[in-house]
């Protein structure tokens, strides 16, 4: 079994399309996101997307396919931090010029603390980004956000 290869992988508070067969537009790309931590120290995530692109010249079947994001090491997965499986269909075709996109959206995510995380495409429990080839997981950077106080008059 030949896996598709992932090339692209980008973090965004959204994504939107143009019409039909002009492209996708990446709305926000996010790198570092400053967010209120909860009294409890958590802190929760408002949606975001993860646009990918994938060559699949030799992958065919259809595969469960999520984003999971993980902790600082890069190892551990953090409590509610996948995103719904999706079954995703690849035909076996050589046309190399078009990849494959998708878009992947997380909702509800709740961290345990500022910091920098690791996001990975999983394939039947697999990572694509850990594979030969493959794009590096993206990572998403946290810092609390930071009160302001008005001057003074």
């Amino acid at each position: 079994m030949t896996l598709p290869i992932l090339d692209l992988m980008v973090v965004t508070a959204k994504v939107g399309l143009k019409e039909l067969g002009q492209g996708t537009v990446l709305i926000d790309p996010l790198h570092t996101a400053s967010l209120k931590v909860d009294a409890d120290g958590t802190i929760p995530v408002p949606e975001f997307a993860v646009y990918i692109q994938m060559r699949t010249e030799d992958a065919n079947g259809t595969f469960p396919m999520y984003l999971e994001v993980r902790d600082e090491t890069n190892s551990v997965v953090i409590p509610n931090g996948r995103s719904s499986e999706e079954n995703i269909t690849f035909e076996s075709r050589y046309f190399p010029v078009m990849p494959f996109e998708h878009v992947f959206l997380m909702r509800g995510l709740i961290l345990p603390s500022p910091g920098i995380y690791h996001l990975h495409i999983m394939l039947r429990h697999t990572s694509l980004n850990d594979m030969p080839h493959s794009a590096q997981p993206a990572i998403l950077r946290i810092v609390p956000h930071e009160k302001t106080f008005e001057a003074m008059p």
